[in-house]
């Protein structure tokens, strides 16, 4: 009899658990709403002044995606996850649409910091490829390795340089 009751109350207690809620956490003019499925987050928004300006997309509680928004509600950046835990490929966007950079980098959640690393590609705002920088980082900061510049409108490269010393950046 002991052990039936002992099952009803434990039954009664996973019963009570949330599986699929929306957690909100306000700061000031930030709102952040955090989306649970099974007890695992799944997506978090953060709205500055109502108006969404961060999304992290989760599969298995890690971050898979980021989208960062302009005021006008058009994406600022993308971000997707090439290898766990934090090595993303992102793209940012002009406001027109166009891209202003794309490249490779790490995300370093507890610090909310991202680091550049391997080529970035950097555009100009008609769309052309004007420059190719080479970044390293080492978790806290991020340096310059390489540089090439393009002149768009004699096309060729005006400058190629490989730093023996990497450049701090940030």
């Amino acid at each position: 009899m002991k052990k039936i009751i002992t099952f009803f109350c434990f039954l009664s207690l996973l019963s009570c658990t949330k599986e699929n809620y929306i957690e909100t956490k306000k700061e000031g003019d930030l709102v952040q709403k955090i989306t649970y499925s099974k007890g695992i987050v799944t997506n978090s928004k953060t709205y500055n002044s109502g108006k969404l300006e961060t999304e992290f997309i989760y599969v298995n509680g890690t971050i898979n995606k980021v989208y960062q928004y302009y005021p006008s509600k058009k994406v600022h950046s993308f971000s997707y996850l090439l290898k766990k835990p934090n090595h993303f490929f992102t793209k940012i966007y002009f406001e027109n649409g166009k891209t202003v950079s794309e490249g490779e980098g790490d995300y370093f959640m507890n610090k909310k910091i991202f680091l550049r690393r391997g080529g970035w590609i950097f555009y100009n705002k008609s769309g052309t490829a004007y420059s190719i920088l080479e970044f390293v980082n080492d978790g806290e900061k991020e340096y310059l390795q390489q540089e090439t510049i393009y002149d768009t409108l004699k096309k060729k490269i005006i400058k190629d340089v490989k730093y023996e010393n990497p450049i701090l950046v940030k």
